[in-house]
């Protein structure tokens, strides 16, 4: 990060790591930035539902997994993410409609 303060895969493991250690909100700016500088790419939008969903934050989370989800493409990391969610929450048809 020291050389790319903004590359974005480098962005998201250290967001994903400041919320292992106990920083969400620390975390979750770090992944809009990522978010931001790399507006094509799903990665830290399911990196960054991943945060909100630890929070309970549920439509937060929905939201940009519905956005990683669109940019994915054929990658099934946000579709399992999404579907993980929708299990989480009690739905559990909205989350087989995902992993099927």
């Amino acid at each position: 990060l020291a050389l790319r303060p903004d590359f974005p895969p480098a962005v998201v493991g250290r967001g994903l790591a400041l919320a292992q250690l106990g920083r969400p909100d620390d975390a979750l700016k770090a992944l809009g930035r990522a978010a931001e500088a790399a507006p094509d790419d799903h990665r830290p939008r399911t990196a960054r539902a991943a945060v909100y969903a630890d929070r309970k934050e549920w439509a937060k989370a929905a939201a940009d997994l519905d956005e990683a989800v669109r940019l994915a493409g054929d990658d099934y990391r946000p579709y399992a993410a999404r579907g993980e969610l929708a299990a989480a929450r009690g739905d559990l048809r909205g989350g087989l409609a995902d992993l099927d």
